[in-house]
């Protein structure tokens, strides 16, 4: 994936988030995103594909019991996804 394509990506994003922001009750539960947090997305992603994740529920790919995706259990990110 072309950098000119992730930059569009968070441009897009940044841009989608400002109109969205009235809706939190805590701006900083809405803030911009990055260049790397947006490759880092991708990569999770590509990791989940690869470890035929795309069949799996969000919460099961985070689980700690063994059953999930071992990378995975040590990130944050699964605290972001329960909003969506």
């Amino acid at each position: 994936m072309d950098i000119d394509i992730i930059d569009d990506t968070v441009k897009c994003t940044n841009k989608y988030m400002q109109g969205i922001r009235h809706k939190f009750a805590r701006e900083r539960r809405c803030t911009e995103t990055s260049r790397s947090e947006i490759m880092a997305l991708l990569g999770l992603l590509y990791l989940i594909g690869t470890r035929k994740g795309h069949h799996a529920n969000v919460r099961e790919l985070w689980t700690a019991d063994g059953t999930g995706i071992q990378i995975l259990v040590g990130l944050p990110m699964a605290l972001a996804f329960k909003y969506w």
